[in-house]
């Protein structure tokens, strides 16, 4: 039988090529095993596709605040260091600040003091009566002792001599005030100002000038305008008067 099938198939193709074709193939798909081989490698990756579009605008966050935590002095000559803690949106910032060198000592005063009124005081005088100002209130004092309204001098130096008073003058004319040492006007010191009567006039100056150990300091006022008072007072700033010496050399 089957070699007959197999005539009839030869005899079918000869007679008809497309029927031919058509058996053979066919017969010759029946016959094929097919195996499957191991995986090939994997091949080069493609090229990056076009950028997509462009998506939503997102939600807008809340502000951030940033506070100011501990401030720490470090050690001198150490780095400055910030750290910023904390959780969006609130944020902590903390220093560490370096301490600054050591500056160098200061000078030591070595003498002074001073004398100074607290009290409305008016005085009677004329240009050839000097009066003294009554300095009733001392101050702190190194290496200078007081007297009666006047400051004596321990240590022989360069001393700066600060003085104010503010006088009103009974009568127009001249008032001098002057910084005395040992009753003799100290020439920087001598301030004559040209007063209407009940006029108001605030003496003040500083200056330097030696002094050796022995001398004495105060202050005293003289006026032109014949008999007459002249009345020192105070202000809501300052004393009526006052007289403070310093040795800067």
């Amino acid at each position: 039988m089957k070699n007959n099938n197999n005539q009839n198939n030869n005899c079918n193709c000869q007679s008809s090529s497309i029927v031919c074709n058509f058996l053979r193939d066919r017969q010759n798909a029946d016959n094929v095993r097919f195996v499957v081989g191991t995986t090939g490698p994997t091949g080069p990756t493609g090229p990056t596709g076009p950028t997509g579009p462009t998506g939503p605008t997102g939600p807008t966050g809340a502000a951030p605040t940033l506070a100011i935590g501990e401030v720490t002095t470090g050690a001198p000559d150490t780095e400055a260091a910030a750290e910023i803690t904390g959780e969006a949106p609130n944020f902590t910032l903390d220093l560490t600040i370096p301490a600054g060198p050591t500056g160098p000592t200061g000078a030591v005063l070595q003498a002074y003091g001073g004398l100074y009124a607290n009290a409305t005081q008016t005085l009677n005088i004329t240009d050839t009566n000097p009066q003294q100002v009554t300095l009733g209130e001392e101050m702190p004092n190194s290496s200078v002792t007081y007297g009666t309204n006047e400051i004596t001098i321990t240590e022989p130096g360069d001393y700066e001599i600060t003085y104010n008073a503010i006088l009103t003058s009974s009568n127009a004319g001249t008032v001098t005030l002057a910084v005395r040492n040992a009753d003799e006007n100290i020439t920087s010191t001598i301030e004559a100002v040209s007063l209407g009567a009940g006029d108001t006039l605030n003496y003040t100056g500083n200056v330097i000038t030696t002094l050796v150990a022995g001398d004495t300091v105060d202050m005293a006022i003289s006026s032109t305008a014949g008999a007459g008072t002249v009345t020192l007072n105070s202000t809501s700033d300052s004393v009526p008067a006052a007289l403070t010496v310093k040795k800067i050399s």
